[in-house]
C-alpha cells in the first residue's frame, strides 16, 4: 500500500508532507488524496494555500501557531514555494518544533537535500518522490482507467500507445480520454485507433509551434523549437514535419471553405475528426496566401540548406521568425 494511503487508512498523519518530482500528475493526485482526507468540505477556516507569488514565512508561522477552529487539524498547503530547493533558516528552525495540530503539505518539482529546510524535517516528514512510473505500473493504471469507462485495450494497441504517449502521465491521461471518445460504443481499443488518434509527442509539439506562429508569439514558438532541438530532433525532420502540417492545414481549410463535413475532411486528410477541429481553429489565423507563402519559403530554404548555402538550423529559424 502507498504510504499516503496507509496514513489515510490508519488516520495517523505526518505533520509534514513533501511531494516532489517532475511528474505533475502524481503530485496533483497525492495532494488531492491528502486534502480529501484532511479538509472537511469547504473548510476555509482551517485550510490555507500558498504559491511562490504570495507566500510569506512569517504568515505561515503565524497560521501554524493558530489553533484550528472546531477541527482537529489546521492544514497549510505550499505549492511550488521552493522551500526545499532554497534554504529558509526561519522556517527550518520552526519546523523542528511546531504544534501537533498543524499539518504542512509542500509540493515542488525538485528537492535539494542540502537545504536547511530539508535537514530540519528529514527524519519526521513523509517525502514522496513523484516520477514517471515503469511501463508495467503505467499499464495497470491505464487499464483501470479504461475499465471505469467500460473499455479495454489490446496488447498491440498498448505497445503503440506507450511509444507515442509516454512523455508524462498528463499526456497519457489526455490521450486515453481522446481514445475513449474516439472508439465510441466499441469496448476495445485497437492499434489502428491509437495510430489515428495519438499523433505522438513530436507531432503535438510541432502543432503547438504552429499555433504559436499563428498567434504571432515569437517567444513561445522559439521555445517549442528549442525544446525539439534539446530532444535531439534533427532540423531537417522538424522542417519536413512543419511542411507536412502546413499542407494538412491548407487542405483542411480549403475543404471547410467548400462546406465539406468534418468527417469528410478527416477521411481526405487521413486524420481523426478531433484534429480537424484543431486545424480549423488554427487556420482562422492564417489566410490561404500566408499558408502558401510559408510552404514556398520552406521549400526554398530546404533547397538552400541541402546545397550547403545555409545550415538547416538557420533555415528553420529564418522560416519561423519570418512568419510571425
Amino acid at each position: 500500500m502507498h504510504p499516503i494511503d496507509q496514513d489515510i487508512n490508519s488516520g495517523e498523519f505526518h505533520n509534514v508532507y513533501v511531494l516532489y518530482g517532475d511528474e505533475a500528475y502524481l503530485r496533483r493526485n497525492y495532494k488531492k488524496k491528502l486534502l480529501k482526507a484532511l479538509v472537511k468540505g469547504k473548510d476555509t477556516m482551517n485550510f490555507s494555500t500558498f504559491t511562490m507569488n504570495d507566500v510569506s514565512t512569517d504568515k505561515l508561522i503565524d497560521l501554524a501557531e493558530t489553533m484550528p477552529f472546531f477541527a482537529d487539524k489546521r492544514i497549510i498547503l505550499c505549492e511550488e514555494c521552493e522551500y526545499f530547493t532554497k534554504s529558509d533558516e526561519k522556517l527550518a528552525d520552526y519546523l523542528k518544533d511546531f504544534p501537533e495540530t498543524t499539518i504542512f503539505i509542500f509540493t515542488d518539482v525538485s528537492l535539494d537535500k542540502r537545504t536547511k529546510t530539508y535537514k530540519a524535517v528529514k527524519d519526521s516528514a513523509l517525502f514522496i518522490e513523484c516520477k514517471m512510473p515503469e511501463e508495467r505500473t503505467l499499464s495497470i493504471w491505464a487499464i483501470n482507467k479504461l475499465k471505469k469507462e467500460g473499455k479495454k485495450i489490446k496488447a498491440t494497441a498498448w505497445n503503440e500507445f506507450y511509444i507515442r504517449a509516454n512523455e508524462s502521465m498528463d499526456q497519457m491521461d489526455t490521450e486515453l480520454d481522446k481514445l475513449i471518445s474516439y472508439v465510441g460504443d466499441r469496448d476495445e481499443i485497437e492499434r489502428d485507433d491509437v495510430r489515428t488518434v495519438c499523433v505522438g509527442q513530436v507531432e503535438e509539439k510541432i502543432f503547438d509551434m504552429i499555433r504559436a506562429i499563428s498567434a504571432k508569439d515569437s517567444a513561445l514558438a522559439m521555445r517549442y523549437y528549442r525544446g525539439l532541438l534539446l530532444n535531439r530532433e534533427e532540423p531537417f525532420r522538424i522542417l519536413y514535419m512543419l511542411e507536412s502540417q502546413f499542407k494538412q492545414l491548407l487542405l483542411v481549410k480549403n475543404m471547410h471553405d467548400r462546406h465539406y463535413s468534418n468527417s469528410e475532411i478527416a477521411s481526405a486528410a487521413g486524420i481523426a475528426s478531433y484534429f480537424v477541429s484543431k486545424n480549423l481553429e488554427v487556420s482562422q489565423n492564417f489566410s490561404e496566401e500566408e499558408v502558401l507563402s510559408f510552404l514556398n519559403e520552406a521549400a526554398s530554404l530546404e533547397g538552400k540548406s541541402k546545397s550547403g548555402l545555409i545550415s538547416a538550423q538557420n533555415a528553420l529559424e529564418m522560416l519561423i521568425m519570418g512568419h510571425i
